[in-house]
C-alpha cells in the first residue's frame, strides 16, 4: 500500500556539506517504459497449421477454480466470416475454456466444468475483423459471468450457466481448437499473451488499466515474468516471434508450424498499478513538519534507498532524507540538481553523485540510490543513482577509504527542508542492490508505482526502514529495525500521489 507524505518547515541546515555551480535545468524526466521503450513484439500465425500447445495438465501452477483472467493483442489477417480459435483449454471437442472469434466476427468465451457443464458464456457486442487492425481483448471470469473488454470498452453480453470450477488443468492450445473435426486455426498476429487462474476484477477501469493504456491505446508493461498485474500469472508470452512460445511465467508451449515476424501494436506505456493497492496519499504542509528517529542498526558497507518525491518550490536547497548531521543525504542543491552522498562517522570522507541537469518541474519523481564500500576489503567505494528509472549517476567526489562505513546507528531525519516537500513509500535497507540490473530496479520502480508489500518485503526481504502509513500512524516504522519515528508538525492528506 503506497502512502505519500509531504513536509514543509524551516528546518534546513545553513549549508550542505558542499556547494555546486549553476547548470541548465531539465523539464522532463525519462520514464522507463515510456514512448522511448522498445516496440511490443509479435508473432504471425498462418491460419492453416501454426499453433502452440502445452499437454495436460497445462501450465505449471494452474488450478481449477471459479476465476480466470486473460489478455491478448490480436490482429486478424484473413478469414473474416469464419470461426477462428484464440485459446482452447481441453482435449478433443470437450473444453474447459474456449475463446474464439465467431463466424459473425464477434469474440466469444465459454467455460465449463470437467464434467462438461457450461458455467457461463460471454459474447462481445462489436466485431473484430481484418479492418480492425491491432485490437486488445481482455477477459475476466468470475463464477457464471465475465467481463469482456475490446480496446478497453466493456462489451460483456453474458449468459450465465451453472456454477462450478473451470476445467483449467487440461491441455492448452493457442491459435487452434483441439477438435479434430474442426481445427479453426487463427489467421493473424498476436502479442503480449497473458493468463492467470484468478479473477482480477477487470470490470473496474482502474484494474483494467494494468493491461491497456486507455488514454493512448497502447500496451502496458506487465512486469518481470508478467507478475505485475498478479502473482497468479501462469502464461506470459512476450518475446520475438522465434521465441514467442517461451512462457516467461513458467511452462513453455510447443510450437507446431513456423510462426513469422509481425510488426507489433506499438510502444509500451509504463506499468500501471491500481489505486486499490495504495492508501490515500498524505501531505505535511505546516511549518516544521518532518520525521525524526534514533538509529536503525549498526554501521554497514551497504545501503539501498528508494522513495517517491514531489517538490512544490525550486531554486532552493532541500534535504529530502538524511541521518545524523548529514552522514548520508539525498537532496537538492540551489541549482535544483538532485544529489546523493554518504560520509563516514567523522563526516569527513564522502562519496557523492549529482545529476548533471536540474529538475525544475513539480511532478512526482522516483529516486533510487545504492552504496557499497568495497574499500574495506581493498577495493573502491561505489554508488548508483537512478531517477525515474534512468541512470543519472555522476560521481563528483569519492574520498571514502578502508574501514569507513555508512553510520546507520546515528539518528535519522526525513525532510529537513525550508519549503514544502511531498514524499512517498520510503524504503531503506543495509543491502546493496545492483541498480544497473533492470530486474533489481523493477523491484521498486517499473515505469510507475510498485507495491512493495505491507512491510516492504516484496523486493526480497523486510528493510530496516519502511515509511508508508496513513497519517494516524505515520511515525510507525514498518521496517525491521524496531525504531519508530517522531512526527513533528501536523500532517494532512496530500492533494496528489505518484
Amino acid at each position: 500500500m503506497l502512502q505519500s507524505f509531504g513536509f514543509v518547515g524551516a528546518n534546513a541546515p545553513a549549508s550542505f556539506p558542499c556547494t555546486f555551480p549553476a547548470t541548465t535545468p531539465v523539464t522532463e524526466s525519462i520514464l522507463e517504459g515510456s514512448s522511448a521503450a522498445p516496440l511490443v513484439q509479435a508473432a504471425r500465425f498462418d491460419g492453416t497449421n501454426d499453433h502452440y500447445e502445452i499437454a495436460a495438465p497445462g501450465p505449471a501452477g494452474v488450478a481449477d477454480g471459479t476465476g480466470f483472467t486473460w489478455s491478448r493483442w490480436v490482429k486478424m489477417e484473413g478469414g473474416d466470416g469464419a470461426l477462428q480459435s484464440l485459446l482452447w483449454v481441453g482435449t478433443g471437442a470437450a473444453h474447459g475454456l474456449k475463446i474464439e472469434r465467431l463466424a459473425d466476427n464477434k469474440i466469444q468465451a465459454q467455460w465449463r466444468t470437467a464434467a462438461g457443464v457450461v458455467i457461463g458464456t460471454v459474447v462481445s457486442t462489436s466485431t473484430v475483423t481484418v479492418a480492425s487492425g491491432w485490437t486488445h481483448v481482455m477477459l475476466d471470469i468470475s463464477g457464471t459471468s465475465a467481463v469482456l473488454r475490446i480496446n478497453f470498452s466493456d462489451e460483456s453480453n453474458n449468459t450465465p450457466g451453472t456454477a462450478g470450477d473451470i476445467d483449467l488443468t487440461n491441455k492448452w492450445t493457442i491459435a487452434r481448437s483441439d477438435d479434430s473435426l474442426n481445427r479453426n486455426y487463427f489467421n493473424g498476429c498476436m502479442a503480449e499473451e497473458w493468463a492467470a487462474d484468478a479473477s482480477l476484477g477487470l470490470g473496474d477501469d482502474d484494474k483494467a488499466e494494468q493491461f491497456y493504456d486507455s488514454t493512448l491505446g497502447r500496451p502496458r508493461l506487465l512486469g518481470t515474468g508478467g507478475a505485475g498485474p498478479s502473482a497468479d500469472v501462469v502464461v506470459y508470452l512476450n518475446q520475438a516471434f522465434g521465441s514467442f512460445h517461451i512462457n516467461l511465467a513458467g511452462t513453455d508451449f510447443t510450437l507446431t508450424g513456423a510462426v513469422d515476424d509481425c510488426a507489433g501494436p506499438g510502444n509500451y506505456s509504463p506499468q500501471h498499478v491500481p489505486s486499490a493497492v495504495f492508501l490515500n496519499p498524505i501531505n505535511f504542509d505546516a511549518a516544521g513538519d518532518f520525521l525524526s528517529s534514533g538509529g536503525h542498526g549498526t554501521s554497514t558497507d551497504d545501503m539501498t534507498l528508494a522513495f517517491w518525491f514531489r517538490r512544490t518550490t525550486t531554486g532552493v536547497q532541500d534535504i529530502l532524507t538524511s541521518n545524523f548531521a548529514g552522514r548520508w543525504i539525498v537532496g537538492f542543491d540551489a541549482s535544483d540538481r538532485l544529489f546523493c552522498m554518504w560520509a563516514d562517522n567523522s563526516g569527513g570522507p564522502q562519496l557523492r553523485s549529482r545529476t548533471v541537469a536540474g529538475i525544475t518541474d513539480t511532478n512526482w519523481h522516483h529516486v533510487m540510490a545504492a552504496w557499497h564500500n568495497t574499500a574495506s576489503t581493498g577495493g573502491a567505494a561505489t554508488m548508483e543513482h537512478f531517477l525515474d528509472g534512468a541512470d543519472v549517476t555522476n560521481i563528483i567526489g569519492n574520498t571514502i577509504g578502508a574501514n569507513q562505513f555508512v553510520p546507520q546507528g546515528r539518528g535519522w531525519d526525513i525532510s529537513i527542508s525550508s519549503v514544502e516537500i511531498e514524499l512517498a513509500q520510503l524504503w531503506a535497507d543495509n543491502i546493496k542492490y545492483d541498480l544497473t540490473v533492470l530486474a533489481n530496479r523493477q523491484k521498486f520502480y517499473n515505469g510507475g508505482k510498485v507495491d512493495l508489500g505491507a512491510d516492504g518485503s516484496n523486493p526480497g526481504a523486510q528493510p530496516i526502514v519502511f515509511i508508508n502509513n496513513p497519517v494516524a500512524s505515520l511515525g510507525a516504522n514498518l521496517g525491521s529495525s524496531g525504531v519508530n519515528f517522531t512526527v513533528n508538525g501536523d500532517p494532512t492528506d496530500a492533494a496528489t500521489s505518484p
